[in-house]
């Protein structure tokens, strides 16, 4: 909702614009609650509370995504949409009916990720175009992986699974997944407004 009200309601897209502030506030906050709901058992499994923080969360990743897709044409934004429900929808099918155990590469999901980290880093200073695809290539690869590898810790039909407990951590790893995936299918799509 967020991100249509920013694509065709031009005074919020302004309102964001000029108050960048807000978005520094909703990063940190957002931080905070992620780490308080991996690392505080008890926050995430007490309830109405991981409600609340996962609620909170969700509307602070919004708002930083919304701030993000007004820098695109409203054409590039559904079109990344498309392929972002598209590829998630083959994803969660694909994880759900294979026989592939994809939970034992959590050290290697987590390796990649630091070389995406780093990759990504180096990115903010080799302002090159073609390093930068690559980048948002392997970002797409690293979180459709990551998609199939947190449905099946879902799911529970592999070597690790989540407990009935860890609901609200599930949701969040979901969303982040799927965020990620869009944020780096629009930056492969580009169309940057000026």
């Amino acid at each position: 909702m967020f991100v249509v009200t920013g694509c065709f309601y031009e005074p919020f897209r302004t309102f964001l614009q000029k108050n960048l502030w807000l978005l520094i506030v909703t990063s940190v906050i957002s931080i905070i609650i992620f780490y308080a709901i991996i690392y505080v058992r008890s926050a995430s499994r007490t309830v109405p509370l991981n409600f609340i923080l996962l609620a909170i969360f969700t509307l602070c990743e919004s708002y930083s995504v919304v701030f993000t897709t007004i820098r695109y044409d409203n054409e590039i934004v559904a079109m990344a949409a498309i392929l972002t429900a598209a590829v998630v929808i083959a994803l969660t099918a694909y994880a759900c009916t294979t026989k592939t155990d994809f939970t034992v590469c959590g050290g290697l999901l987590f390796v990649c990720g630091m070389v995406l980290l780093v990759g990504s880093l180096l990115a903010i200073f080799i302002r090159n175009r073609i390093f930068q695809l690559i980048i948002s290539c392997f970002s797409v690869l690293l979180f459709s992986i990551y998609l199939i590898y947190d449905t099946q810790l879902i799911l529970g039909k592999g070597e690790l699974k989540l407990t009935v407990d860890d609901y609200i951590f599930a949701a969040m790893n979901l969303y982040l997944d799927i965020i990620m995936l869009f944020l780096e299918i629009l930056k492969l799509l580009g169309g940057g407004r000026d």
